[in-house]
């Protein structure tokens, strides 16, 4: 056998053995590539598994008794376990995956920011009250939505855009089988209670397929968010898709949605039809912005204690009051506003703990329907105190900075708008509250953190111009009495 032949055949074996060894492996690095859609999946469970839970559980928006959370059936109740289940153990698959990884990226500055700021935010609203609240203890689903989050982080140079694009496929289909659903079984998809009702021709508010209005509302703003940002692509899905959000939004009755609606929608087109036109705004919020924002919000806070601490018959929680006699603003908040104050007037330095506003608590109170306290800082002071309370004002303070960064014009407008919305929600609800996983708010959560840590870009906004390379000087010169055309290439931002 001649010295080539052997060689040919040797490197003929070797190709075998290496086909063979991929052709091995290939189960074990297929699981990588696939993580890629983890974050997806993770915000999709979230969102529609509770859904699958309410066509389950027979709701009646008639009967009072059927809208205590806890009153699920035993089919529901365990899908609803097996669901989070499923989402905890993805989660900790992509956290561990990327910390066994060898080749890891660091972050950069602002995603540094944005971690350390909610692990400062996780340790005054989680760790602080249930190891020093008034009522030590700790509750498993509160490290839930954390490593969610930090799932997000770990999956951060991935982008947001497969993100934003399953997430909007998925709110049209939700709210069109919501529409089949109330025209099916409207007493589980319409509640027809009247002191909730602001349209004068519309005798219901829109629950859907979704836990409450409130829920809805919000949900409706942010598909015609990513709506603007990532349009379909053909004009009559687009404009489909604009109505059922609209339509959505307003026979779901929020007046929240409503505000965040009038405040948000304008500026985002404003600030797309100014991308357009000029590019980039590199524009940075200095530090006296930051403060002066801090100083307001801190000024109407205080402002809004005030306010309720008037009329206020002492500092003590009386277990059975209810605080019923008083003037219910916005439906109902005012009594919980108080009684979230009174806690807090009690344990002013690390809150009653993480038992607050759960069940038994409620039920001490006579207050079986304040699921939370309605407002994200009292939540954070009846929690946690003072170190709650700070701690949620630094992570909604580094939130706010991120979202008028670089983030602002890498999603064409997106982050700032998410921002907004959740700032407004602080206001009347708990959007960050950390004690539940599979709610609405989670995944408004988790979008704005995806999108403040991606650094791709999310949408096309102006046409590149690339003028044509002009001659050097030891080239001979042009004859053309034209000077060279400009190219425009396909839509990107920067």
């Amino acid at each position: 056998m001649s010295e080539p032949e052997h060689q040919r055949r040797r490197i003929r074996l070797d190709g075998l053995d290496l086909r063979t060894a991929t052709l091995m492996a290939a189960p074990l690095t297929i699981t990588l590539p696939t993580l890629r859609a983890a974050v997806p999946c993770l915000l999709l469970a979230i969102l529609l598994g509770p859904s699958v839970g309410t066509i389950l559980s027979g709701r009646d928006l008639q009967q009072p008794e059927t809208l205590d959370p806890g009153n699920l059936n035993v089919l529901s109740e365990w899908l609803l376990r097996l669901i989070t289940l499923s989402i905890v153990g993805l989660s900790a698959l992509v956290v561990g995956e990327r910390c066994l990884r060898r080749d890891r990226q660091w972050p950069d500055t602002g995603q540094l920011w944005l971690i350390t700021a909610f692990a400062i935010f996780a340790v005054g609203n989680v760790l602080v009250p249930g190891l020093l609240g008034a009522e030590p203890g700790f509750q498993r689903n509160y490290f839930y939505v954390s490593l969610v989050l930090l799932a997000i982080y770990a999956r951060r140079t991935d982008g947001a855009m497969l993100l934003i694009d399953v997430l909007k496929w998925t709110l049209v289909g939700f709210m069109v089988a919501s529409f089949v659903y109330a025209a099916v079984s409207p007493w589980a998809a319409l509640r027809t209670y009247a002191p909730e009702l602001r349209l004068p021709l519309v005798p219901f508010r829109f629950w859907g397929l979704g836990p409450n209005a409130n829920a809805m509302g919000p949900l409706a703003l942010v598909l015609m968010l990513l709506l603007f940002v990532r349009p379909i692509e053909r004009r009559a899905a687009n404009v489909l898709a604009h109505v059922v959000a609209w339509a959505v939004l307003l026979l779901a009755q929020s007046q929240t949605a409503w505000l965040a609606t009038l405040l948000i929608v304008p500026p985002l087109l404003f600030y797309r039809s100014w991308l357009r036109r000029f590019g980039e705004i590199r524009w940075r919020p200095s530090t006296g912005l930051l403060v002066a924002t801090l100083g307001v919000a801190v000024g109407l806070a205080v402002l809004g204690v005030a306010l309720l601490l008037q009329g206020m018959p002492g500092s003590r929680i009386e277990p059975t009051s209810g605080l019923t006699g008083y003037g219910e603003l916005l439906t109902g908040r005012g009594s919980i506003w108080r009684v979230a104050i009174k806690i807090f007037l009690e344990h002013p330095m690390f809150g009653y703990g993480l038992s607050t506003w759960t069940l038994d608590f409620r039920t001490a109170l006579g207050m079986p329907f304040a699921t939370s306290a309605h407002n994200q800082w009292l939540q954070a002071l009846s929690v946690a105190g003072i170190c709650g309370f700070v701690a949620v004002s630094i992570y909604i303070a580094v939130l706010v900075a991120l979202s008028f960064g670089r983030a602002a014009s890498l999603s064409g407008g997106l982050a700032p708008s998410l921002m907004a919305l959740t700032v407004l929600r602080c206001l009347t609800e708990v959007p960050l509250d950390m004690g539940t996983l599979l709610v609405v708010d989670v995944v408004i959560h988790g979008l704005l953190f995806a999108v403040l840590l991606d650094r791709r870009g999310l949408s096309a906004i102006r046409p590149l111009v690339v003028p044509e390379p002009s001659p050097s000087r030891s080239s001979p010169r042009r004859h053309d009495p034209e000077p060279a055309p400009v190219r425009r290439t396909g839509l990107y931002i920067r």
